[in-house]
């Protein structure tokens, strides 16, 4: 799923995706095109988002495919508040799958409650 896209004024367009998987944990291929970035490859149940940010340039489209699914990231997308960065994750999961230990990036969009924190 496509979050949000954030196009730089140099020409860089970064997009910020996520995911919602309704079945248990699994392991899947996925592709990226027009762009750079490392999706996952290891799905935890649920919604997850921010899992993982792409570049590519503003004239371009950013499309992730999964499962013969695609999520495109264009000029019409909805727009991030700032550029995503996942440098900025807060916290860090180890969840225990059939392959594995994987590491689940949270990641929390910069935002103001309504407390003020």
């Amino acid at each position: 799923m496509l979050e949000c896209v954030h196009d730089r004024t140099d020409g860089v367009r970064v997009a910020l995706f996520g995911y919602l998987n309704q079945g248990p944990a699994t392991t899947m291929p996925s592709a990226l095109r027009g762009a750079t970035g490392t999706p996952p490859s290891t799905f935890a149940a649920g919604r997850h988002r921010g899992v993982f940010v792409a570049t590519g340039t503003t004239d371009g489209a950013i499309v992730w495919s999964l499962n013969g699914r695609t999520a495109t990231a264009g000029g019409g997308s909805p727009a991030c508040t700032s550029e995503p960065h996942l440098a900025e994750v807060p916290v860090a999961a180890l969840l225990p799958v059939t392959a594995g230990l994987v590491a689940l990036a949270w990641w929390r969009r910069t935002t103001t409650s309504a407390l003020g924190t």
